[in-house]
């Protein structure tokens, strides 16, 4: 059983769309307000590239071979640092030499 990791509140945004709650990881990323957020459901396996820049979070999400987007999460600087080292632990991604950048390889079908 994954145990659920909290990291503070923050804000999702992708396109237009933004909301705001608490940032939880178990098997997905993803927002608890009132409720749990499904538009701000990440999957682990379709990211493609971890992205920090002062407390903001970027994944770029590859779901298909076809569809690639950019979704952002900002909190505090040193919860989304967490959040991004755990992500690349548990993805096994490698870090860029000198960046705050992860490369990972995307989930195709």
């Amino acid at each position: 059983m994954i145990r659920a990791m909290d990291y503070g509140e923050g804000t999702f945004t992708k396109d237009t769309q933004k909301y705001t709650g608490r940032i939880v990881f178990d098997t997905k990323v993803h927002l608890v307000g009132e409720s749990d957020y499904v538009e701000t459901y990440i999957a682990p396996e379709a990211i493609a590239l971890l992205r920090l820049r002062r407390g903001i979070l970027e994944f770029t999400m590859s779901p298909s071979v076809v569809r690639a987007y950019t979704a952002r999460v900002r909190g505090s600087p040193g919860q989304m640092r967490r959040l991004a080292r755990d992500l690349a632990l548990r993805l096994g991604m490698r870090k860029r030499f000198l960046r705050s950048e992860w490369i990972g390889t995307p989930f195709t079908r």
